[in-house]
């Protein structure tokens, strides 16, 4: 008899037990002992799957992400029963499935993949939209971390993160190339499907967020969540388990034909492509962000009226605050790029102050390979029309292209306290002062 478990019914069931159940009484030691020794072999034996590690994961994870871009949209095909190819393709699925995972599997996985004439419910990585981008369903990995687990029996369910490096497109490259295809319930492009439509029209606009298409396809960081369900290894296996399942571990269920679209994508989270800037980004942002702080209130008056004329004027306005090192200006965006709302002179602000070595950057999430993007946040002491001195904290969003700036937006100023101003500025000098104490043999010992 053939046994079928709803992996997330399973999940929920796990949760509830143990619920209300009472304490036992302590017992004598040498009543435990008895209890101990009549604890089935094969029990003592989960303690293999019960304690699985990142490491031995990952090559199952590894082998799932190798697949090349047009294999994982063939494979991920929902073919209708009434489709002409539909054998053909579920042909090619159980081989390239057979192929590259099916190693992992235990022997139900695979009598199913041999025998069933229907594909796995086994969900695959797929291309999802995710803010402005198109992301491919192959990726690099990056790293692979449980975050939980739970007993099924006989079973465990691991809860995996899974950071992963993919490619990304424009949704408006997307929509040129791609279209949907009913038969084959995904995305094709023009000749793989009679039925073919094409995708709704994503308006074109100049913006800044993409990267010259000249530079080649950029990337983004992901992490997608799956249940990985797995279970006791066959004897001789090299693997501590075998795998029994794997669904998308979102906040909730979705129908397969739902998982199909590119906007099912509530199973994966962006990350910040890097981890910190480089020594030239940090360079470019902060001497250009100290600049436009060091530049005076009717400076930006200026910069109100030639925002509407012609791109060379706006381009010497650049120039003669000297950013020519710091900052890339495109004709076609840099209205979006460089908004009027980049002043830092908000409110009754009328003078400001800071001190660039108390200029801190965040990488964001936003962040592609090609495009480093931060969170900038600047602590400046403002004069005030009335005289009166404050303290603020202000928060911008910079985005980097080949190291120079390419956009900066205004996102928030917050009140700071003159306490923690001044503190701010003291402890980067205190770690400069630290920096320049390090001695020559010190250095070359940091350096091994």
């Amino acid at each position: 008899m053939k046994i079928k478990t709803c992996l997330g019914v399973l999940i929920f069931a796990s949760l509830c037990v143990g619920c209300g159940q009472q304490e036992l009484e302590t017992e004598s030691v040498m009543e435990s002992t008895a209890l101990e020794s009549e604890v089935p072999e094969d029990t003592v034996q989960l303690l293999k799957i019960e304690s699985l590690t990142d490491e031995e994961l990952t090559p199952f994870f590894e082998a799932l992400y190798s697949y090349s871009e047009e294999e994982f949209s063939r494979l991920n095909r929902n073919d209708k029963v009434s489709y002409g190819g539909y054998y053909e393709d579920l042909t090619y699925y159980k081989e390239k499935i057979d192929q590259k995972l099916s190693s992992y599997f235990s022997k139900a996985l695979k009598k199913q993949l041999k025998d069933e004439n229907t594909k796995l419910e086994f969900d695959l990585p797929k291309k999802t939209a995710i803010d402005d981008y198109i992301v491919d369903a192959k990726g690099r990995i990056e790293k692979v971390e449980i975050k939980a687990s739970r007993s099924m029996g006989d079973h465990m369910i691991y809860e995996v993160a899974v950071t992963s490096s993919n490619g990304v497109v424009s949704k408006e490259q997307f929509r040129k190339k791609y279209g949907w295809s009913e038969a084959l319930g995904y995305y094709v492009q023009e000749g793989e499907a009679q039925d073919r439509i094409p995708l709704r029209d994503i308006p074109e606009q100049p913006t800044y967020i993409y990267t010259a298409s000249e530079a080649g396809q950029d990337q983004m960081k992901i992490v997608s969540h799956y249940w990985l369900e797995v279970s006791e290894p066959e004897s001789g296996s090299k693997l501590n388990y075998q795998v029994e399942g794997l669904k998308q571990a979102g906040d909730y269920e979705v129908d397969e034909d739902v998982k199909q679209l590119l906007e099912n994508a509530q199973y994966i989270e962006r990350v910040p492509y890097y981890e910190a800037a480089s020594e030239q980004q940090k360079k470019n942002i902060i001497d250009l962000m100290t600049k436009l702080f060091n530049a005076s209130s009717e400076t930006y008056q200026y910069y109100d009226k030639i925002f509407e004329s012609s791109f060379e004027m706006y381009q010497h306005f650049w120039m003669d605050l000297g950013t020519d090192e710091e900052m890339i200006l495109k004709a076609e965006t840099f209205k979006e790029a460089f908004p009027r709302t980049i002043s830092p002179y908000k409110d009754n602000v009328i003078q400001l102050k800071v001190d660039s070595k108390a200029i801190k950057l965040t990488p964001s999430i936003y962040s592609t390979a090609k495009q480093a993007n931060f969170i900038v946040s600047i602590p400046a002491q403002a004069l005030l029309k009335d005289n009166s001195q404050e303290y603020y904290d202000y928060k911008y969003f910079v985005s980097t292209e080949n190291d120079k700036v390419e956009a900066v937006q205004f996102m928030k100023i917050d009140e700071h306290t003159e306490e923690a101003f001044k503190n701010e500025n003291e402890l980067e000098k205190e770690s400069e002062s630290e920096q320049e104490e390090v001695q020559p043999e010190d250095q070359e010992l940091a350096e091994e």
